[in-house]
């Protein structure tokens, strides 16, 4: 999980792009937030 994490960043830190490394980040976050909620859901 962790390396996917450092991945994630290294390919993140490859946009040169601002705006579009500052969407990559939003989208990556509400994904984590999403997996975390259905995670949560699936044990209840």
């Amino acid at each position: 999980m962790i390396n996917k994490q450092l991945v994630v960043f290294h390919l993140i830190n490859e946009v040169p792009l601002p705006i579009l490394k500052n969407i990559l980040v939003k989208c990556y976050s509400l994904f984590s937030f999403a997996f975390e909620i259905i995670a949560m859901l699936n044990e209840v």
